[in-house]
């Protein structure tokens, strides 16, 4: 039996903008962390639920950016995979941890998905 679907905190409050036609004015925050992204619409992913269980189909045609630490590493590859399967316009992956060890040859900075062209 497959576990049923739910949103993730503040999900709900994005897709609930969405059915009525809004759209945030900025990117959204994916995190792991309750202290990352307060200042900006984004979405918190609960430790004990898998990724595939979350509901993420809001989400298409925005900009998204996952911030995450290194502890968080793991769970990228499904959340990645997920969130692409509802065609955001970006997606990118921001590893605060490498952020603020400065170290300039493993960007702290990756875009995964880019439905326009970049200059």
């Amino acid at each position: 039996m497959s576990e049923k679907k739910c949103y993730p905190a503040y999900g709900k409050r994005i897709k609930l903008m969405r059915d009525k036609g809004l759209v945030p004015s900025s990117d959204v925050i994916i995190t792991f962390n309750w202290k990352i992204g307060r200042l900006f619409t984004r979405i918190v992913i609960p430790a004990n639920k898998p990724i595939k269980s979350l509901y993420f189909n809001y989400l298409t045609g925005l900009s998204v950016m996952i911030a995450h630490s290194f502890n968080d590493a793991h769970m990228l590859p499904d959340l990645i995979n997920e969130v692409l399967q509802v065609n955001p316009r970006i997606l990118a992956t921001f590893n605060y941890m490498l952020a603020k060890q400065n170290v300039t040859d493993n960007p702290a900075f990756y875009l995964v998905h880019s439905t326009r062209e970049l200059t």
